[in-house]
């Protein structure tokens, strides 16, 4: 049998320069840039904001006999209450590989918690004044 995940998963383009993708075995440190968008881009990626949705219409139905203003505000206020954030004074760091190449290198941050977002880093290659890389 299929099982569901429900969880946010983040996708996040960081871009590092062509000598650190080159020597290789540097810590990086990447910071997670979180915002109302991202942060539903996520939990539509990751399938959670259905399990949101099913809870603002649990939450929004009973009232919608009384009021359908009401009714609304209470629903998207627990769809957008309810969507996992990722923890703000979290940084990933990371150790690249030596010639790890810029678009074909991705680092992900799985999480076993419930809620806990996956965060996934694409590595691309910030442009150099005087050297790049062509056709490797």
């Amino acid at each position: 049998a299929a099982q569901l995940s429900f969880k946010s998963i983040y996708r996040q383009t960081v871009k590092v320069p062509l000598q650190k993708l080159y020597k290789g075995d540097q810590v990086l440190r990447f910071e997670l840039k979180d915002n109302l968008w991202t942060r539903y881009r996520a939990a539509w990626r990751g399938k959670i904001l259905l399990l949101s949705l099913y809870q603002g219409a649990l939450y929004s139905l009973p009232i919608l006999r009384s009021s359908k203003f009401v009714a609304a505000v209470v629903g998207l206020f627990v769809i957008h209450s309810t969507l996992p954030r990722p923890d703000p004074e979290r940084s990933y760091t990371v150790t690249l590989k030596k010639g790890a190449k810029g678009g074909k290198t991705s680092v992900k941050f799985s999480s076993t918690s419930f809620g806990q977002p996956e965060v996934i880093f694409e590595v691309e290659e910030d442009t150099h004044p005087v050297y790049w890389r062509r056709d490797n």
